[in-house]
This record gives C-alpha cells, structure tokens and sequence, in this order.
C-alpha cells in the first residue's frame, strides 16, 4: 500500500504544479464495514473492509 501512496502523491503533484492550482479539496465518504466470516465452524473471522460512497473534487487555479 507505501508504494500505491507513493505514486498517488506523485501524481497529485505533478498535476498541481501543470495545472498551477492554488488549492485542491478532496472531500470523502468512507464507510467501514466488518462481517464475521463462518465458513470454516471451528474457525471464525472477522473481515474488515471500506467503501467509498462519494468522492467530492473541487480544484482552483
């Protein structure tokens, strides 16, 4: 996941310096969710996961 971060930071960079923006807001929602994983009776887990229901961009330059 460093590495996907990375690049993302990279890009974003790059893209601010092109475009010459002055700001950039990034506006989330994230939801996280959990479920108990039952498929093996004599072990049980618990999962965790997220998922993004809106992602908001507003960018000025």
């Amino acid at each position: 996941m460093e590495k996907e971060l990375e690049k993302i930071k990279e890009t974003l960079t790059k893209f601010i310096e092109e475009y010459q923006l002055k700001t950039l807001k990034i506006n989330t929602k994230i939801e996280y969710h959990s479920r108990l994983n039952t498929e093996n009776p004599k072990k049980w887990k618990a999962e965790y996961y997220s998922t993004v229901n809106k992602v908001d961009i507003n960018l000025t330059k």
